[in-house]
């Protein structure tokens, strides 16, 4: 049986020796094909042939492979890597950005001045408040019954990490009220009663602020396009086109400028 395989024609051999090199024909072929091998140069060159074409086939395809799974594995890599830094980064962006830019924090560490209820030009009441703080906030408003009064509440909010090195700022407000507010609590603080405060003299001052600040750009108070203010000291001033220069104390006294001129704004109150 063997000799007749031993016989086998060069082509069944030709295409034995692929399956033969990669071990997958039986035992009784892969005998007739090494003793074929052994007596034909032609088919051992050809098999010499295959054998290096697989091998090198083989080695160059796996090393490829490695290769690139290396390259794919080092991009994940540094995909992840950078995707983590960005992620960190904006993280950490956000939370600076809350901690000294957003106003979540009650602010009560105010000094506040003075305080007076005044009706404005149209008759509305409104507070003016006139206090000072080293930090900078937000302000709030809400309008309640407590006790069977209208309480008025001005709530300042700053951020979680306050921004320094600004020094203490002097800050002016005019807030509405509502008709025959009893009391107003300013940063966490009672700053004014209706019992206590509600027969004080309000300066000249607070109304020409409430000019300045809301009527100053309409023709029937004064023609003007431009008013501006300051607190100096203990001193308030006003410059207007067509008012001047007025100047008066924290105790309301005009201390320079025209009297005429603070009388004619007054009169818009009356």
């Amino acid at each position: 049986m063997n000799k007749e395989i031993n016989r086998l024609d060069c082509a069944v051999v030709e295409d034995l020796l692929p399956l033969y090199h990669d071990g997958v024909v039986n035992v009784i072929t892969a005998e007739a094909v090494e003793e074929h091998l052994k007596e034909c140069e032609l088919c051992k060159k050809e098999y010499e042939s295959i054998s290096a074409s697989l091998v090198g086939k083989t080695e160059k395809s796996t090393g490829d492979a490695f290769t690139l799974m290396i390259k794919k594995k080092r991009l994940k890599q540094i995909i992840i890597t950078v995707f983590a830094c960005v992620l960190s980064c904006a993280i950490l962006s956000g939370v600076y950005h809350f901690l000294t830019e957003v106003n979540v924090v009650e602010i009560k560490d105010v000094q506040v001045k003075s305080v007076y209820r005044y009706n404005d030009a149209d008759g509305e009441e409104r507070f003016y408040v006139n206090y000072s703080s080293e930090i900078s906030q937000s302000l709030s408003v809400e309008r309640k019954q407590e006790g069977g009064k209208k309480v008025c509440e001005a709530i300042l909010k700053g951020t979680v990490l306050h921004k320094e090195g600004y020094g203490s700022m002097e800050n002016t407000l005019l807030l509405r009220a509502e008709k025959d507010t009893d009391e107003l609590v300013f940063a966490g603080q009672t700053v004014w009663t209706e019992q206590a405060n509600g027969d004080d003299e309000v300066p000249a001052y607070v109304y020409v602020y409430d000019f300045c600040e809301n009527h100053s750009n309409n023709d029937e108070f004064g023609d003007s396009d431009s008013c501006s203010w300051a607190w100096s000291k203990n001193t308030f001033t006003i410059e207007h086109a067509k008012y001047g220069r007025l100047t008066w104390n924290r105790e309301g006294k005009l201390i320079d400028g025209s009297p005429e001129a603070e009388k004619e704004i007054l009169d818009l109150y009356k």
